[in-house]
């Protein structure tokens, strides 16, 4: 229950990205401030019923909270989040499922804005926890370690060890983990466009056995990506990748780069094997000076329409 009710956290914190259609010609210049104020996102079964919703509050185009519903166990059920800063970085989030206290992290930087260190404190009964993500910094590569202690916080146990490379537009080319209970690594690596949008990303599987699959990406690009500048803006774009990213549900259906892609997404195609077939259509419609105004993400299981999940941005 604890580990799926987390799932549904990082769920939430995946709803902050979407994408569209192609076109090839013209790369709009990326503005400084999109003065977006609001925005929805919404989850649908494939009856029409609503799954999600979602409302999230920017204050200079920074995400201050979100509040709304899930749909878990066969019922909605409320959820909500705050963000607070300080100066120009993120230095808490709290998050409540059920208006009882679920999370809260807080976020460490150096005189550079890099991030040192995030606390995450889970107050889910019956045994509390807190894990620590320590990190690295060298030129190019940043290293990341994530430690856990339980309710006497005498021990703290390493779970797991991740690597990240970066280019020099703040670009992730490649990100390994090592996971301490299963022994299991994982490695990624990525290519980008001239205009930093991820185009192929290789993940190897090295236990017990290496399996390697590849996700390939195209973009419309007369789109500009809002929630790409909303993430940026409240974020980061480097310090969202370092914790935000890969926190998320990482399955290959998710699709987290439309998370850091400054393009609209408008199509995406992976030769994972599994014997659940997704498959996917994008949409949107522009808004102002050319960042999406609504962002369409339809997903099918089998060839069957699955969900439809849309984004709506309220420009000011």
């Amino acid at each position: 229950m604890k580990l799926i009710m987390k799932n549904y956290y990082l769920l939430l914190t995946a709803i902050l990205i979407f994408s569209c259609t192609t076109s090839e010609n013209v790369i709009p210049e990326m503005e400084e401030d999109i003065f977006v104020t609001a925005f929805t996102s919404k989850e649908f079964f494939s009856n029409g019923a609503i799954k999600d919703s979602v409302y999230y509050t920017l204050n200079n185009d920074k995400i201050v909270d979100y509040s709304g519903f899930i749909w878990f166990s066969g019922n909605h059920r409320t959820v909500n989040k705050t963000y607070n800063y300080t100066g120009n970085n993120l230095s808490e989030t709290i998050y409540f499922y059920e208006d009882e206290l679920h999370e809260k992290d807080t976020f460490t930087y150096d005189d550079s804005e890099n991030l040192l260190e995030v606390n995450r404190t889970h107050y889910q009964q019956p045994t509390l926890f807190n894990d620590r993500y320590a990190y690295t910094h060298t030129n190019d590569t940043i290293y990341r370690a994530r430690y856990r202690t339980y309710d006497d916080g005498l021990t703290e146990d390493i779970i797991t060890e991740s690597k990240y490379v970066f280019d020099a537009n703040d670009n992730l080319i490649y990100y390994d983990i090592y996971s301490y209970s299963s022994y299991f690594l994982t490695t990624i690596e990525m290519n980008y466009d001239t205009n930093d949008n991820m185009l192929l990303e290789s993940r190897t599987f090295n236990y017990p056995n290496v399996v390697t699959y590849t996700n390939t990406f195209t973009y419309d690009y007369s789109s500009l990506n809002t929630l790409f500048e909303i993430n940026k803006n409240s974020f980061g774009k480097k310090n969202y990748i370092l914790f935000h990213y890969f926190d998320l549900i990482d399955t290959y259906w998710r699709i987290n780069t439309k998370n850091i892609c400054k393009n609209s997404m408008s199509s995406y195609a992976s030769t994972y094997e599994d014997p659940i077939i997704y498959t996917f259509e994008f949409s949107n419609e522009l808004g102002e000076d050319d960042y999406a105004q609504t962002n369409t993400y339809k997903t099918f299981i089998l060839g069957d329409f699955y969900t439809d999940n849309i984004i709506e941005y309220v420009f000011n």
